[in-house]
């Protein structure tokens, strides 16, 4: 029915399941709305439908969100590159279209990453944060890493302000074994 608001969570009677709609799946898995569509568009979570209604089933997005949350079992890194770039207005949707892009077609893995996490504010979509982890025997050398982050910031370009970027680099002690 039009109007009506779907509910965040609901409970079958026959089963107990716990179903969820899209906006509450996107909050639980830290991303847009959006994203979620895109998911479902490519088979990584399942729906169905409830009215009309898109809704999908609690565990397997708990279960999706372990996988897409999942930390990396290699040691500290080495090295730790942040990126805060401004989203430029109106492109929030058009940069939720490149993540999805980079994550389907492995898109800018940099050289000896063990981890890579794009993000977008959970309160709004003014902010993108990139952070990349470096192992201590995958350290890249200065050129190859500011080489291969700007490959990424051209790919970005049309939807984030990479001159207003903020950049920081950590570096952490090698891993005592």
């Amino acid at each position: 029915m039009a109007g009506r608001q779907v509910p965040a969570r609901s409970i079958a009677l026959e089963d107990g399941a716990v179903s969820l709609s899209v906006r509450e799946t996107a909050r639980i898995l830290g991303v847009s709305p959006c994203s979620v569509y895109g998911y479902l568009a490519r088979g990584r979570l399942a729906k169905y439908c409830v009215d009309e209604r898109i809704m999908l089933r609690e565990d397997e997005v708990l279960a999706f969100a372990d996988r897409l949350h999942a930390w990396p079992s290699e040691p500290f890194p080495a090295l730790m590159l942040t990126v805060h770039a401004p989203v430029r207005p109106g492109c929030a949707q058009r940069l939720d279209e490149k993540l999805d892009e980079f994550y389907q077609q492995n898109k800018h893995i940099l050289p000896g990453t063990s981890r890579q996490l794009f993000a977008r504010n959970v309160d709004g979509p003014e902010r993108l944060t990139i952070v990349l982890l470096w192992p201590d025997a995958a350290f890249p050398t200065r050129e190859l890493h500011q080489q291969a982050l700007a490959v990424l910031a051209d790919d970005l370009a049309e939807v984030c302000d990479w001159e207003a970027a903020l950049i920081f680099e950590g570096s952490a002690p090698p891993s005592v074994g």
